[in-house]
């Protein structure tokens, strides 16, 4: 069985940029995540300063790597979409549903909240399509992952899904509107459920 990374029928461009970006791993996003899981750490502890300097690092991460994300789809399309049927590289996507909501938890931190909420927004709708869209597409075609194939990085599902509860948590208290907040909370509720059940 060959690798779904080199199995394609786009070459493998000569340039090291252009190589780069045709081999780009969805799960890139997991370096911003981390970095802005520390800087919201380091808030909490009281460390602004720290933590300040690492979300600008998270900023430029997002915008950087969002920006090859687009790009890599636009100019291989087709190792893009064999990334998103690969069961272990299309879970790998989750890192960029996480990230996010990371970069959105510690915007509010800087007052933020509407950026925040329009991120949160962001980060659901690929939640909600990998979630329905990749498992559905893996399951239609035919192909049930085998035991060996559900690894670790499977518990990036986890994460992205939890983040979700987290800033749907953080962002209920800014909220002005009563109802806006109780939808919020609720949402905080059912997916940190859903993580647990996952």
């Amino acid at each position: 069985m060959t690798n779904s990374s080199t199995d394609t029928t786009e070459p493998l461009p000569v340039g090291r940029v252009g190589a780069w970006l045709a081999t780009f791993d969805p799960g890139y996003f997991a370096a911003m995540m981390a970095t802005g899981i520390v800087s919201v750490g380091a808030d909490l502890l009281g460390f602004p300063a720290v933590s300040r300097v690492l979300l600008i690092c998270t900023i430029i991460a997002f915008l950087v790597l969002g920006a090859a994300y687009v790009a890599r789809a636009i100019r291989f399309p087709r190792r893009f979409a064999q990334s998103l049927v690969g069961p272990s590289s299309a879970v790998t996507y989750f890192t960029l549903v996480a990230g996010t909501n990371v970069l959105a938890v510690g915007l509010l931190s800087l007052g933020l909240w509407a950026v925040a909420l329009v991120l949160g927004l962001i980060a659901f709708a690929i939640w909600l399509v990998l979630t329905y869209g990749l498992f559905c597409s893996i399951v239609l075609a035919g192909h049930r992952p085998l035991l060996r194939e559900i690894n670790g990085v499977w518990l990036v599902w986890v994460v992205g899904t939890q983040s979700v509860a987290v800033l749907a948590t953080a962002l209920a208290p800014e909220l002005a509107w009563p109802l806006g907040r109780q939808m919020l909370e609720a949402t905080g509720v059912l997916f940190w459920g859903v993580g647990i059940v996952l």
